[in-house]
């Protein structure tokens, strides 16, 4: 087995088929798809087509509950056969020779992770890492579209499933802890996908972050201050700062306490869980 295609998908259905048939298309000897459900439920025809393809060997479909994309991931990378795993938003298109070029960055043997382009629908701008065309080595990765070495992943102790709900920043942190580790990453904008973002579902399930109490998308950002350890008080306070002096509250201040409520949120969720130490696979691997 060459490569694992790993897909965590939450709440999306005919987005989500649509991905799977666009990457079943570009199957080889050596490669498998592995989607890892967190969905209570899907609408019939995905249900289906979801169904076909695992009664038919053409995917692993697993299941995961209580929703979160790390511990999805890590189920991905413990299940996954393949030398290399690569990670794909449940809402994207492929581009053509999107798996060669994953695997083509990975024989070069210098790199632990590979940082493929993604196309947002909002953003064309060259000047942005993540779309540019000029390959370089870089210290992140934007989830959606990487891959890694599976066995230094699990060395490292893969995702840290501390981040939950939106999760921000969790790629941070796994970029900071493989680096430590030695490991080095490639921007490789031969592999390219167009990310579609879906309306609804995955972190969308969380509400947006101007108009929510939910903690969801700040505990990631509070969780990493903690953790990275560099300049905590200030970051935390500049943090809630920008939180609630937007372009957004300046025209709908009547939801700027309902913001600090979702920042308090996180704030107190992440400072527990920094005091209780990162939640981490525990597999034993040699590399």
């Amino acid at each position: 087995m060459e490569i694992s295609i790993v897909i965590p998908t939450y709440g999306r259905d005919r987005v989500l088929a649509d991905t799977v048939g666009s990457l079943l298309s570009m199957m080889k000897f050596g490669y498998e798809i592995i989607v890892v459900d967190q969905s209570a439920h899907h609408d019939t025809e995905t249900e289906r087509r979801l169904d076909d393809w695992y009664r038919s060997g053409k995917i692993v479909w697993l299941k995961s509950d209580p929703p979160s994309i790390t511990v999805a991931m890590n189920m991905g990378l413990q299940n996954a056969k393949g030398n290399v795993v690569l990670f794909l938003d449940d809402d994207i298109e492929p581009a053509s020779g999107l798996i060669e070029a994953h695997l083509a960055a990975h024989e070069q043997g210098q790199y632990v992770i590979v940082a493929g382009r993604v196309i947002q629908p909002w953003s064309q701008d060259e000047s942005s890492r993540f779309y540019s065309t000029c390959q370089a080595e870089v210290d992140e990765f934007m989830g959606g579209n990487f891959s890694v070495n599976r066995l230094f992943a699990i060395s490292v102790g893969g995702f840290d499933q501390n981040f939950r709900f939106a999760a921000y920043q969790f790629e941070r942190d796994f970029a900071d802890r493989a680096r430590a580790a030695g490991g080095r990453i490639l921007y490789w904008p031969a592999a390219v996908i167009n990310h579609l973002k879906a309306p609804e579902g995955g972190v969308r399930s969380y509400g947006t972050h101007y108009t929510t109490w939910h903690p969801g998308h700040s505990l990631g950002a509070y969780y990493y201050i903690q953790i990275s350890g560099r300049n905590r008080v200030q970051r935390t306070l500049k943090r809630l700062f920008r939180s609630v002096f937007t372009r957004f509250h300046l025209t709908h201040p009547w939801y700027v306490p309902l913001t600090l409520v979702a920042e308090v949120r996180g704030l107190v969720l992440a400072g527990l869980l920094w005091r209780k130490g990162p939640n981490l696979i525990t597999q034993t691997v040699e590399i």
